[in-house]
């Protein structure tokens, strides 16, 4: 049998794109090929390449290009945007279609959510509200693999985050103790679901102890 060819498709929430955006896309009036769903659209995330004389039209929407870079970076060719995609954690969010979050990219890289000119006409200026990644290079959007590890015993001096079905569970060592948050996993910018903190003096043995069997 002759190698089969294999594509990675990424799927996202259409709430990672503005309404302004969405009406774009759903009336094919970018200059690439976009492929229309009932519940969103396909889009091929390398379609534009600076480094291959394929640069971005300037008013490409902000929105858009964030996306498509994200996934080009981390080795993922097509975008599936679907109204019950996934919110992922890294990229600004539109709750109600106008506004976005800052996302956890740029929240790390201090990115504030901006007015830009989305559209102009000889009656109108249309504004949209975007998080602009374009100051970042590439190795500021790509997500670093996480291994996967076995059931053992692991040193974590400066702590770790370890991913449990559901639950994402930061350790965390400080100097008087261990603090221990869980987060739902992929929201860790989000809400903390429950956290304790275990005092050094709790964490000593005491001398007539002897400790679980490992």
């Amino acid at each position: 049998m002759s190698n089969l060819e294999k594509n990675t498709i990424l799927q996202l929430s259409t709430g990672h794109l503005s309404e302004l955006t969405v009406e774009v896309l759903d009336a094919e009036k970018l200059d690439m090929s976009v492929f229309t769903r009932d519940e969103g659209f396909v889009v091929y995330a390398g379609h534009y390449d600076p480094e291959n004389d394929k640069p971005w039209p300037e008013e490409f929407p902000k929105d858009l290009k964030n996306c498509m870079r994200f996934a080009a970076v981390n080795g993922i060719e097509w975008l599936m945007f679907d109204v019950d995609g996934e919110q992922v954690d890294q990229l600004p969010y539109y709750e109600d279609g106008k506004t976005p979050s800052q996302g956890s990219i740029g929240e790390k890289h201090d990115l504030q959510v901006e007015k830009v000119i989305f559209k102009e006409t000889e009656t109108d200026v249309i504004f949209q509200e975007v998080v602009d990644f374009d100051p970042l290079t590439d190795m500021f959007l790509r997500v670093a693999e996480t291994p996967v590890l076995a059931d053992g015993d692991f040193d974590a001096p400066e702590g770790c985050w370890i991913g449990i079905g559901d639950a994402a569970v930061r350790l965390h060592p400080a100097p008087d103790g261990l603090s221990v948050s869980v987060y739902r996993n992929g929201h860790e910018n989000g809400e903390c679901l429950s956290s304790v903190f275990v005092d050094n003096e709790d964490l000593q043995a005491k001398p007539d102890e002897d400790g679980p069997e490992m």
